[in-house]
């Protein structure tokens, strides 16, 4: 039987005749299905009755230049009418170790509080990873766009590299690290995932990184890999591992006083042995996750699988098992929640490993993996404190609306989690919310400059405003006071040229007829002595001034009441601008400024997860030009 599957290229259809339609497996795929069951269309012949004959690799690699170009001047076009936007950079390298930049643009249409998220370039990185050429590659792409001075924000990782390329741009622009980067370091030095303990040649033990792979098979370790690659910038000011001491005394509150007295009769030992728990917990689980997913225990059988299969249909559950990855913590809360809602296939798992007809070694090694109730303990302990911080990172991972304010919010309720503590809370979690607390307070309140950057943000946010204390409004409102100040006394500064210019012209003009006018009185000739385009100005400011103070009051009190009667969600600053933006005319337009600026770099992480599934190793003959196109087009043509 033939199929004919219609593709749409640019301007032109065309009819591919297929004679079969099947899955990697030889299983039906999904779109003969889809036109037998949906359109009853057993059988589709050509209108013209001629074989057509498919495109040659030219022929589609000329339409596929064509069309990009055709995308290119299109998003210049729309570039060119707005007035500020906020990018993300990213470096990435993919198994063939091919580098890549990827740039992404956030900003609102005009007149509108419609955010708009867009890929503005992915192209090949030919060089090495220092700073000076990725801050001439970036100047390139963002003069190809007519962007370079209208950029406000860039939103990166704390690579150092990174990091100086924006610096170094001289431009009136500030960079905002990635929040969900922050918060990976501070779980992963605060709970020391990935660490083990190794005993150097002095028979003292150390804590180092494992970066054993644990005998993955090769299509789990194609996934590590394109994981940890994503994360590939040669330096990084930040040590990914910089602090694995235990401190007993540290720093707290009144508040926590008591806590602080408990936890200081533990010796140093043995809060280092909570963290050894945790963290051989953590090895155990993966290796755990490894051996059932790819029946390593049972070589060259099926019987694990058979069995934990057969126990998730009994007991309707549709979660499988799965392992984490080194280069991101979310990786290990998601593999700590199956083995949480699986606990009792497990548990039955190792109760009836003596029925499951396999030898007395193969039990004895699967017996090692046994998890005892103080494992599922601090498993369960574990899984309560990393759920919030799980959902603040998908939270202000979205696209589609505003995240920095939120993501200030987000912040003020974690620290507000891991400050609290109840009398239902045991030793073990205390003590690693103090844990976490110390390496959170360490990489975000004490950044001060990118910290009073995010209250900025924050301040136009709903949920940004109602974290903000009264304190931090009042200097918020300080920096922009003084901003539009600045920019008003710009403002003037030009117009007053332009009026001297525009006066000197007049005059040389005029000249002839200057005899015949009367003379000028002694007002005109004060206010030209004085300067009255000096006073002019002064008074613009003053009115300026004025105008924002009454808007700031405004503000507040329109904020205030729009939170009493919404609860923060995702939406609240679309929704407030779009039914209250018209009554500031001021604020309006430095809040589009604001809000378009992403909180995370996910935007750039997602280009990375697209070129990592076109670029799959089925397709070894795509070149790092057409890779680029086939993202850039991906993002720009809607199916």
């Amino acid at each position: 039987m033939l199929y004919v599957v219609r593709i749409l290229i640019f301007q032109f259809v065309v009819y591919v005749q297929i004679e079969k339609i099947s899955t990697n497996n030889e299983s039906t795929s999904t779109l003969r299905r889809h036109l037998i069951t949906q359109h009853q269309l057993h059988e589709l012949k050509l209108p013209n009755k001629k074989r057509y004959e498919p495109p040659t690799r030219f022929s589609v690699t000329r339409l596929l230049k064509h069309l990009r170009n055709f995308h290119l001047k299109k998003l210049i076009d729309n570039l060119s009418i707005i007035d500020d936007i906020s990018i993300t950079l990213d470096l990435w390298s993919n198994r063939q170790m091919r580098s890549f930049l990827v740039i992404t643009g956030h900003f609102f249409l005009h007149n509108s509080f419609d955010l708009t998220s867009t890929v503005l370039s992915f192209s090949t990185f030919n060089c090495h990873h220092k700073s000076i050429d990725i801050l001439r590659i970036l100047q390139d792409k963002l003069k190809e766009l007519s962007i370079l001075h209208k950029v406000i924000r860039v939103t990166t990782d704390d690579g150092r590299n990174v990091a100086w390329a924006v610096y170094d741009m001289n431009l009136n622009l500030k960079r905002i690290w990635c929040v969900a980067h922050r918060l990976h370091l501070s779980i992963t030095n605060a709970f020391g995932l990935w660490i083990v303990r190794k005993d150097d040649d002095n028979g003292t033990g150390a804590l180092e990184q494992d970066d054993s792979n644990n005998d993955l098979n090769d299509s789990e370790q194609e996934m590590v890999d394109i994981e940890y690659m994503g994360n590939n910038n040669d330096t990084d000011s930040l040590s990914e591992y910089d602090d694995t001491e235990v401190n007993v005394a540290g720093n707290e509150s009144d508040d926590n006083d008591k806590l602080s007295e408990t936890f200081d009769s533990l010796d140093e030992e043995q809060l280092y042995l909570i963290m050894v728990i945790m963290t051989r917990m953590t090895m155990n689980l993966w290796m755990i996750g490894q051996q059932m997913l790819s029946n390593q225990i049972v070589k060259l059988s099926t019987i694990l699988t058979l069995y934990f299969d057969a126990q998730r249909k009994r007991f309707k559950k549709a979660l499988n098992l799965c392992y984490d990855v080194k280069s991101r913590w979310s990786s290990t809360y998601c593999m700590v929640n199956s083995f949480i809602v699986l606990r009792e296939i497990i548990e039955n798992l190792f109760s009836n490993k003596h029925q499951l007809h396999i030898t007395q070694q193969q039990v004895k090694k699967l017996t090692n993996f046994e998890l005892t109730s103080a494992d599922w303990h601090v498993l369960l302990v574990l899984f309560s404190i990393l759920k919030p911080f799980y959902l603040v990172t998908t939270a202000m991972s979205g696209r589609q609306y505003p995240s920095i304010g939120l993501a200030y919010y987000l912040l003020a309720r974690l620290r507000n989690f891991l400050q609290q503590h109840n009398k239902k809370e045991s030793l073990l979690e205390k003590r690693l919310k103090q844990l976490l607390l110390k390496k959170f307070l360490n990489y975000f309140d004490d950044e001060n400059e990118q910290m009073e950057l995010l209250m900025l943000h924050a301040y136009f946010d709903p949920a940004g405003f109602a974290a903000l204390t009264e304190i931090e409004r009042r200097s918020v409102e300080q920096t922009i006071k003084k901003s539009v100040a600045d920019q008003a006394s710009h403002s003037s500064i030009s117009v007053a040229n332009t009026l001297s210019i525009t006066t000197t012209t007049a005059n040389s003009e005029n000249k002839p007829n200057a005899n015949r006018n009367v003379k000028r009185n002694a007002m005109n000739l004060f206010n030209e002595s004085v300067d009255d385009i000096q006073y002019g100005e002064n008074r613009e400011n003053e009115s300026k001034r004025a105008a924002i103070i009454n808007e700031f009051y405004q503000y507040r009190k329109y904020v205030i009441e729009f939170n009493e009667k919404h609860k923060p969600d995702a939406g609240s600053a679309i929704v407030f601008w779009r039914t209250s933006g018209e009554t500031f005319s001021i604020l309006k337009g430095i809040a589009k400024k604001m809000l378009s600026t992403p909180a995370t770099s996910v935007p750039s992480e997602s280009c990375f997860s697209t070129s990592s599934a076109l670029a799959r190793k089925e397709r070894a003959r795509l070149s790092g030009e057409h890779l680029c196109s086939s993202v850039f087009l991906k993002d720009k043509i809607k199916l």
